[in-house]
């Protein structure tokens, strides 16, 4: 039987983005871990940030510049802050 994931584990599956082609069982086992690990879960957040944010940045005509101080506050808009513990 197939124990619960590491956070290494979680990670590498949310980041590689293999989970969609995972079986059932293993989509399971990482959800669940997700909805246990705060740190996992933000992690997860993080990386859809950054996705939506490059993904809108490379659907901009390719004329208009966009300088990484934009990218950068784009990036940390989605982003949520650090605990504070």
């Amino acid at each position: 039987m197939m124990g619960m994931p590491s956070c290494c584990d979680v990670s590498r599956a949310v980041a590689s983005g293999a989970l969609e082609d995972a079986p059932a069982r293993r989509r399971l086992a990482v959800r669940l871990h997700l909805l246990m690990c705060r740190h996992c879960r933000r992690y997860a957040r993080q990386l859809r940030a950054i996705a939506l944010v490059a993904r809108d940045l490379f659907r901009r005509p390719s004329g208009e510049d966009e300088s990484l101080e934009r990218l950068r506050q784009a990036l940390l808009g989605r982003l949520e802050p650090p605990d504070e513990s």
